[in-house]
C-alpha cells in the first residue's frame, strides 16, 4: 500500500477532478476521496486552502445550507 502525502495544492487538484468526473459537489468529493483513501477527516482542514474553502463556502450558500446574510455564517440545519 502506497501513502500519498498531499499538500494544499494537490489536494485541490485531486478534488477538482473527482467533480469534474463525477458531477459533484466539492463537499461530496472531499468526502468520497477521503473514504476511499483512508484519511483520517481530522486531517482535512489542514489540506484546505483558501481557494478551496471559498467555494466550500459559495456551494453550501447556494444550497441554503449557510446564511450569509449575518456577519458570521451558520448552518440551517
Amino acid at each position: 500500500m502506497s501513502i500519498k502525502v498531499h499538500t494544499q495544492a494537490t489536494f485541490l487538484k485531486e478534488i477538482e477532478k473527482i467533480v469534474r468526473e463525477q458531477k459533484i459537489t466539492y463537499f461530496e468529493a472531499i468526502c468520497d476521496y477521503v473514504q476511499v483513501n483512508n484519511i483520517e477527516p481530522e486531517t482535512v482542514p489542514k489540506l484546505i486552502n483558501a481557494r478551496l474553502k471559498q467555494i466550500i463556502e459559495t456551494e453550501a450558500t447556494d444550497l441554503n445550507l449557510i446564511n450569509r446574510g449575518n456577519k458570521r455564517a451558520k448552518f440551517n440545519l
